[in-house]
């Protein structure tokens, strides 16, 4: 990673940000491992945030919630998915 790549305020390089972006309709293997990814994130260098395609008619709360209770900095996003 180049520094031209970081936002550089004040002398200060910001964290990059890093979006994980899923489809699912339960807490399963993949699912697991987005939050090992984002429970792992070195928080000095990105900031993690989950986005969520919602299954028709079946919001996942649990991962949304797992998520959160690891911290996930920004806030988890429901999107609906596209036909």
């Amino acid at each position: 990673m180049t520094q031209r790549n970081r936002q550089n305020t004040g002398g200060k390089q910001q964290p990059l940000n890093v979006l994980h972006l899923i489809s699912s309709r339960g807490l399963y293997g993949a699912e697991r491992i987005i939050l090992n990814l984002i429970g792992a994130t070195d928080r000095s260098h990105f900031t993690p945030s989950l986005a969520l395609l919602q299954a028709e008619g079946y919001p996942n709360m649990e991962l949304i919630e797992a998520a959160q209770a690891k911290k996930c900095a920004r806030a988890c996003h429901h999107l609906p998915e596209m036909d």
